[in-house]
């Protein structure tokens, strides 16, 4: 799961620095911090909800409205990083308009993949140490066998012998 947030992220980031590079070479002469200032002010107001007063509830409703706080509460942070998000990526494609995507891209990827490598090294640990121990017991197992074949086969040879 949070490799699925930091996905997403990056994926945003990535979008809005893009747009930003696109801003930046239709018309150079913008004001991008104006204009992300005022993109963020418009998206905050669009998308902030209030949270309701429970000063003048009955105790009836007051867990329901405690529970719709939490999902606002919730809801605005989200929106919050998102709009940081935007503002961050608009500002830094604009100002870093020579910045290649591709290698953005790939930078990203080699991060992934040196992630899932990391995170799997104890589960190889744990599956190779499993093999080990399974290779013991199989081991074990066969020794085992031999020597009680051997056993049988002396024992059957000496009585053979004996008689």
């Amino acid at each position: 799961m949070k490799l699925l947030g930091l996905l997403v992220g990056l994926v945003l980031i990535l979008s809005f620095i893009g747009i930003g590079q696109t801003l930046y070479h239709s018309d150079n002469t913008r004001d991008i911090y104006g204009d992300s200032d005022n993109i963020t002010a418009q998206l905050r107001s669009k998308l902030h909800f209030n949270i309701t007063d429970l000063s003048n509830v009955s105790m009836e409703d007051r867990n329901m409205y405690r529970i719709n706080n939490l999902f606002y509460t919730s809801f605005n942070f989200i929106t919050g990083v998102s709009i940081e998000v935007i503002g961050f990526g608009l500002e830094y494609g604009y100002n870093n308009p020579q910045w290649d995507a591709f290698r953005i891209v790939k930078t990203i990827v080699n991060l992934f993949i040196i992630y899932v490598i990391l995170v799997s090294i104890i589960p190889l640990i744990v599956v190779g140490y499993f093999i080990y121990l399974l290779y013991k017991v199989i081991r074990d197992w066969i020794r085992k066998k031999r020597i009680r074949k051997s056993n049988l086969k002396r024992n059957g040879d000496e009585n053979n012998g004996n008689n």
